[in-house]
């Protein structure tokens, strides 16, 4: 399970969804990702860092973790679902069997996914974002623009920004990874206020190659919409 930005690994947040999952599935392992030693250095991470290391580090994390051996099936929040789907295409073992992603933005955004209710952290990453979202230090240090996907200067995003091009390509091995997938299935809150598009939620990129791939995807992909 991978939080939203904003939370960490072993918040109320977390740890009451964990409570939720283990009432109906008494038996249930859920491991919670942590980047940092600490869950305050977690929360940190969710804002500062490159993404790419981070999912290579919970990847072995993962690989580590005999429990996890025979598959698992992953969970995210926001930018947790996101960083999930990266990790399925980026650490093909243990295997994730399914999917289940709530309010991530597949297709990034156009508007910094932060909200002055978030705090300090998220005002000053909206500050950077728009101060140069495609600059390599940016690129480098801000997570929340490592998917940020500006409308009006795709060749840029395509050339510089460091996650979402990379994820969202046709790279055979990325999309046999996702076929590997029993469910994929991709919740949109019906009154989403921190993505932007709401849309990107349910779809990866407006590009039509990645939508025609999603539609004849061999595995059952599941939109839902409504609260959650």
């Amino acid at each position: 399970m991978w939080h939203m930005l904003g939370d960490d690994c072993c918040s109320d947040f977390s740890n009451n969804f964990i409570k939720n999952i283990k009432s109906v599935i008494p038996n249930a392992y859920v491991y919670s990702v942590k980047v940092g030693i600490t869950p305050a250095g977690d929360r940190i991470n969710g804002y500062f860092g490159n993404s790419k290391i981070q999912v290579d580090l919970i990847c072995q994390q993962l690989k580590s973790n005999p429990a996890l051996a025979n598959g698992y099936n992953g969970l995210g929040f926001s930018q947790g679902g996101l960083l999930m789907r990266a990790l399925l295409q980026r650490c093909p073992y243990p295997k994730m069997n399914s999917l289940v992603t709530f309010g991530s933005p597949h297709a990034g955004v156009s508007s910094p996914p932060c909200k002055d209710a978030l705090g300090s952290f998220c005002n000053s990453v909206s500050k950077s974002i728009n101060s140069g979202v495609y600059k390599p230090l940016i690129q480098n240090a801000i997570v929340p623009a490592q998917y940020y996907k500006d409308p009006k200067n795709i060749n840029e995003y395509l050339k510089k920004s460091i996650l979402l091009p990379d994820i969202n390509n046709e790279i055979k091995d990325y999309v046999n990874r996702i076929k590997q997938l029993k469910k994929f299935v991709m919740v949109k809150f019906s009154q989403e206020q921190i993505v932007k598009p709401a849309l990107s939620t349910v779809r990866y990129i407006s590009n039509s190659d990645i939508i025609a791939l999603l539609n004849t995807m061999s595995i059952p992909l599941k939109i839902h919409e409504g609260p959650y």
